[in-house]
């Protein structure tokens, strides 16, 4: 299995601020249930046009899709983790 993220995208990884062990692991293919989920596809910001990379908690109670931007923005909880945030990734076979 390989992801297809860039360097930019691991940077992000770390703006969100995913623990190590869950890039370690997703490395391996194996991501951290709560905190990185694979996805076939990273769906649009529900905020703007750039991809939705997060899927959190707003503060208004529904959840969202959100960029690093307005996950920030409209977050309820400042950490990821099952029932405040998660990291979307897709990691294609190969």
């Amino acid at each position: 299995m390989t992801n297809d993220w860039t360097p930019s995208d691991y940077a992000l990884m770390e703006n969100f601020d995913v623990p190590v062990e869950a890039i370690r692991r997703l490395h391996l293919g194996r991501p951290t249930r709560g905190i990185v989920s694979i996805v076939d596809r990273i769906p649009q910001c529900d905020f703007c046009e750039d991809q939705g990379k997060v899927d959190f908690k707003t503060l208004h109670g529904p959840w969202a899709h959100g960029c690093n931007t307005h996950w920030r923005k409209h977050r309820m909880y400042d950490s990821l983790g099952t029932g405040k945030a998660q990291v979307w990734v897709v990691i294609h076979a190969g």
